[in-house]
């Protein structure tokens, strides 16, 4: 169910003695039950309140509940059905499916097997409801899929590039890989007064080295060999729109001093031209690394970091949000049985429970081949678990995917510590292991000297009373 509705369900009976029993089971489980004795209430509810499930007695007054499912199913009403039956009959059930009834249950009912049907319609009804709102919003913005998810983390996410978007504000977007970073920078342009420039995506790990240069800004006709006629680069092709800069970190050192003066002018030279050019292009940048780090092994220039993190986006790794993989999955599913014409309708409740135990170490983008695979290779209108990859059906919830980010090995305590004390044990512990000396301590952690001594200097450490034992080093708190 939601985990911000309380699911309505409404019992359809002229019986007030079922209604009771009915209340008397399903209200623990968090559902809000109302009673409809005649006709006239339960089209005045269906009518003007959200409901979730209505537990139809298939003698209600005056039609009958089969009449009653026709009328709904003409009316196009959406609302889920469970119909019960004073007598067992196989023709019953049967044409009470065929009318649209999610289960047929026979009174008195089996109670933990009416809480499971109960629970199996509103999930499903729910998410139907959630996927017909973002459908809704991406047919508001044609040109901008929907950021999909319930999970609070997802929708900070949402809040931040609606607060962000209007603005000229640098972005850094943080995030391991396939969890939809470039997705959200398109977001922020389709959301932006530059929706209408182009939107220009460059992966910086794609780029050749000794090309990359002129890829970004640009080259004139004659020069270097092979050069054979003038060609604009990326950053005057965004002009107006938004230049998106991924896996930022894999850009030589070189290149990014000469990305860090056009984010600060935006002036920019060709390669083989005297004078310098002017464009208006919005920089969002992203990387799958933690760029402190990047900073730390000299990869990424500290001040192009500076210029670029103004406003950071975290997006989640799929395994934090697993309660958005139902809707997910099924939003993936329709895109799938749309592109490759296939019939299938959904997935079955142990379908879903395994992909939820699943961590995802490919993320979103993993899910979505996932399923793509899985409907292309469907036998059945419904995905069930012994179709599923063997990763996922054997997997059993336990966690095979580190994450992107290093994390820096805990102490006995859970407590985290701030980024400067962990800073400065790894100063302490490299000191203590190269004896003192600061080359030697530089290599271990992979920065160089200068870094090494100007957080020497920023931290205190005094060099003379250095141990050589790691034991020291690895228990100072900071």
């Amino acid at each position: 169910m939601s985990r911000y509705e309380t699911p309505v369900v409404v019992v359809a009976d002229s019986s007030a003695e079922f209604f009771d029993s009915a209340c008397c089971q399903l209200e623990s489980e968090g559902y809000e039950l109302r009673w409809a004795s005649e006709r006239q209430e339960l089209d005045a509810q269906l009518t003007r309140d959200r409901i979730d499930l209505v537990l139809l007695d298939q003698g209600f007054h005056p039609t009958g509940g089969h009449d009653l499912l026709a009328e709904l199913s003409y009316r196009r009403v959406s609302t889920p059905v469970i119909l019960l039956s004073d007598r067992p009959s196989i023709g019953c059930a049967v044409k009470a499916t065929k009318l649209g009834a999610c289960d047929y249950l026979v009174k008195p009912p089996d109670w933990a097997y009416l809480r499971r049907s109960a629970s199996r319609a509103i999930n499903s009804f729910q998410l139907q409801n959630r996927m017909q709102g973002f459908h809704t919003s991406a047919k508001a913005d044609s040109f901008s899929p929907p950021i999909l998810g319930d999970d609070p983390s997802i929708g900070q996410v949402r809040r931040t590039i609606a607060e962000v978007a209007a603005t000229d504000a640098k972005i850094l977007v943080l995030g391991e890989s396939g969890t939809g970073k470039e997705l959200v920078a398109r977001a922020i342009h389709h959301q932006s007064l530059r929706r209408h420039g182009p939107f220009i995506p460059v992966n910086m790990a794609a780029l050749p080295t000794n090309l990359a240069e002129s890829d970004l800004f640009g080259h004139e006709k004659g020069s270097f060999t092979g050069a054979d006629y003038t060609r604009r680069g990326y950053c005057e092709l965004a002009h107006k729109g938004t230049l998106f800069l991924d896996e930022i970190g894999e850009m030589d050192i070189a290149l990014q001093a000469k990305l860090l003066r056009f984010l600060e002018e935006q002036l920019y030279r060709r390669v083989g031209a005297g004078e310098l050019r002017k464009v208006n292009t919005r920089i969002v940048a992203a990387t799958n690394r933690d760029p402190a780090q990047l900073v730390c092994e000299g990869k990424l220039r500290e001040d192009l970091y500076y210029r670029l993190n103004v406003v950071p986006i975290l997006v989640p790794p799929l395994r934090q949000r697993c309660g958005d993989i139902p809707l997910l999955a099924h939003w993936f599913l329709e895109r799938a049985v749309r592109d490759n014409d296939k019939r299938v309708t959904g997935f079955t409740e142990a379908a879903l429970d395994a992909m939820q135990n699943y961590p995802w170490p490919g993320n979103v983008r993993q899910l979505q081949n996932v399923v793509s695979r899985l409907v292309i290779l469907a036998r059945n209108c419904q995905i069930d678990v012994d179709v599923l990859p063997p990763e996922i059906n054997s997997h059993g919830g336990r966690s095979i995917a580190p994450p992107t980010y290093r994390v820096w090995p805990r102490e006995q305590s859970d407590t985290l510590r701030p980024m400067d004390q962990i800073e400065k044990q790894a100063i302490l512990e490299a000191l203590a292991r190269a004896h003192g000396n600061v080359v030697d301590a530089a290599q271990l952690l992979g920065v160089g000297q200068a870094t090494v001594y100007r957080k020497i200097k920023r931290y205190g450490i005094e060099l003379g009373r250095r141990r050589p034992s790691t034991r020291t080093a690895t228990s100072c708190s900071g």
